[in-house]
Formats: C-alpha cells, structure tokens, sequence
C-alpha cells in the first residue's frame, strides 16, 4: 500500500513555493517553474506569486524558477517524499529571487 492509498486516496500537492524579491521581500510574479525528477519533468502552477505541484508527485526534484527581470533559480535535492501522519505532506519553501 503507498503513502496516498493510507490517505483515502486524497490528491495532494508535492510542493509550494512562496516567491519574493530577494531585496524588497515584495512578491514576485510572472513566474515559471519547473520540477525535474530524473527523466521526468512538470511544470509547476503559477498563481500571483505561488508556484505549485506537482500534484501527488512525491519525490526528489531539481526546480527551476524564472521571471523576468530575476536570475533563474535552480536547486537540486528539493525532496517532497516527507510524510506527515501516514500521508504525504506538502512541501513548503519561500524562495528569494535576485534582480538580473
């Protein structure tokens, strides 16, 4: 039985990342973002200055954040495997971008 059969079968999202200028901490929006697992790759959800996904995939990942006028941030060994009483537990991260 996996962590997700435990918990009803509930859809659950792997990963949420809360993005702000590096220096003003004011949100950042106009965000892409991706989610690299091995071969793998899912695009994360824009919504104002969230990204977030994907949904019930639990593992190790590789992002990948962009907006405009910010360096492109990448990270490896963003893992989302975490359980939280029996079932799978969103990962929550706040990311500081730079201005390019």
């Amino acid at each position: 039985m996996t962590a997700r059969d435990a918990c009803n079968g509930l859809s659950i999202l792997s990963s949420e990342f809360l993005i702000r200028d590096a220096t003003t901490q004011l949100p950042v929006s106009n965000l892409v973002g991706t989610a690299t697992d091995g071969s793998e790759s899912f695009a994360l959800t824009a919504s104002g200055n969230l990204l977030y996904g994907p949904e019930n995939g639990f593992a190790v990942y590789t992002v990948v954040i962009s907006a405009p006028g910010y360096v492109t941030w990448t990270q490896s060994g963003i893992d989302t495997t975490r359980l939280q009483n029996g079932c799978p537990a969103t990962l929550e991260m706040t990311v500081d971008l730079t201005r390019a």
